[in-house]
């Protein structure tokens, strides 16, 4: 069975990330960093919550040797510039109480109303494995601060979210219809795909060298770098990679049928095939 860490320490996070990613990973043995006393704690020293997601999940993927999910979100609210942002969990001081905090949130945007209430959280989570490039995804659920606290579901901030689906704050939601609007659920609904993919590629044989594509032209693109028979053989799975992003350019998921390979390009393909760009 195929195991997988999410890289946190927070019980209430962890239950929700492994409600949304067991339901379409059933294959896979699910740890947290509560099975792994003696892996560390990063330090968040990132400027945005990609760089922090990235240095959570790399951080348990070393101390674990395991596959490693972890996430960075905030709530960001426009008539407070962005606040509180990237430091979510840290505003007001990291002890203090979430009823306090949003309290403190909702006295700062005392009179305003409508549109002056926009906010809307976003999280990313990055994919870290053992010798590969850590990949990160992007989810965004936009909404407004209502005017009191509403609800006990959830945590964090979700009782003065109020999310623009469905006009309800993220605390009065049962567990599915969060998932299925929130910034989380939204982003891992795009780390299943991913982990799809990656759990069930062949490993590529051992041993195996690069194919070296000599191009005639300044570029090509990877729309016709997938039409050269000697290199791609697997049918219709060709357009599925440019649909699904799971193709690599020089180990970053950029699959834009236009996109432009150039002499030094690296291409890497879902089933081990590599091609180099000469």
């Amino acid at each position: 069975m195929n195991r997988i860490v999410i890289a946190t320490h927070n019980r209430k996070k962890a239950g929700e990330m492994l409600t949304i990613l067991s339901r379409s990973l059933p294959g896979v043995e699910w740890l947290t960093l509560a099975d792994f006393p003696e892996a560390p704690e990063p330090e968040e020293t990132g400027t945005t919550y990609e760089e922090n997601a990235r240095i959570k999940a790399e951080s348990a993927c070393r101390a674990t040797g395991l596959p490693s999910v972890a996430d960075d979100a905030g709530l960001e609210i426009d008539a407070l510039g962005g606040e509180p942002g990237l430091y979510s969990k840290r505003f007001a001081g990291e002890e203090t109480p979430f009823p306090e905090k949003m309290g403190i949130i909702l006295e700062r945007m005392a009179g305003l109303e409508g549109e002056a209430r926009a906010a809307r959280f976003r999280c990313w989570v990055a994919i870290a494995r053992p010798d590969q490039k850590t990949e990160a995804f992007e989810g965004i659920c936009e909404g407004h601060i209502g005017q009191t606290l509403e609800g006990e579901g959830g945590f964090g901030y979700d009782p003065i979210f109020v999310v623009r689906e469905n006009g309800r704050t993220m605390a009065t939601l049962t567990a599915d219809e969060k998932h299925a609007v929130s910034h989380r659920g939204k982003v891992l609904a795009l780390v299943t795909e991913r982990l799809q993919q990656i759990l069930t590629t062949p490993p590529k044989t051992a041993g195996s060298a690069p194919i070296q594509v000599k191009l005639r032209e300044e570029y090509i693109t990877l729309g016709q770098l997938l039409k050269v028979a000697d290199v791609i053989q697997t049918g219709g799975e060709a357009k599925a990679w440019l649909a699904d992003n799971s193709a690599l350019i020089n180990g970053e998921p950029d699959n834009r049928r236009g996109r432009k390979i150039r002499p030094g390009d690296r291409v890497e393909f879902p089933n081990g095939t590599v091609v180099d760009a000469v």
